[in-house]
């Protein structure tokens, strides 16, 4: 059950990383059920993470009701503030992007703006170069679709500066590849 647990929750990364959000839901809660997560290792936090973003994800990739989406990841930042109130230095910052997320799915935009921004210093401060990455990401697809094409170029430009510097090269080139007019 281990390696299956680690094995799962490897292949959620990358494929939320690479926007296979229905895939990162079914592999990240596959390991969620899995004795792996009881014991509360560091990667139980990590998960309960990912599962929640590619919740939200696979429910806006889907255009599905939200509803139901919320409620689950509702319950998932419940269970996973401990983790953000006792290891803020590794997880707050985790914690308030999934917020953002979240307000953003719900329509509560001025909350989502203020989540981002919050989850993007947090991984700033504490050297979370993938995390602040994937918050400017996500905060540049936010402003994107609120029509705020500034807002959006610099979030994405953020990304892919600290993907690139994370060496996260296969990342970057998809942002190049998706956003070629705002990433010259």
């Amino acid at each position: 059950p281990w390696g299956i647990f680690y094995v799962r929750t490897i292949q959620a990364i990358g494929e939320y990383y690479f926007g296979e959000y229905v895939e990162a839901r079914e592999h990240s809660g596959e390991a969620l059920g899995l004795p792996g997560f009881d014991f509360g290792t560091p990667s139980s936090g990590f998960l309960l993470w990912l599962h929640s973003l590619a919740q939200i994800a696979a429910c806006t990739a889907g255009r599905s009701e939200a509803g139901p989406t919320l409620k689950i990841v509702k319950a998932m930042q419940k269970r996973f503030r401990p983790w953000a109130d006792n290891a803020p230095m590794n997880y707050l910052h985790k914690w308030q992007l999934v917020e953002a997320e979240r307000y953003r799915l719900a329509g509560k935009y001025r909350q989502a703006e203020r989540f981002y921004e919050e989850a993007i210093n947090g991984a700033r401060i504490h050297g979370f170069l993938s995390d602040e990455a994937l918050s400017h990401e996500l905060a540049g697809r936010y402003f994107l679709t609120q029509g705020k094409e500034i807002n959006a170029r610099m979030h994405l430009e953020q990304a892919h500066a600290r993907y690139d510097e994370w060496g996260a090269d296969a990342k970057a080139a998809q942002l190049e590849a998706t956003y070629p007019d705002l990433l010259v």
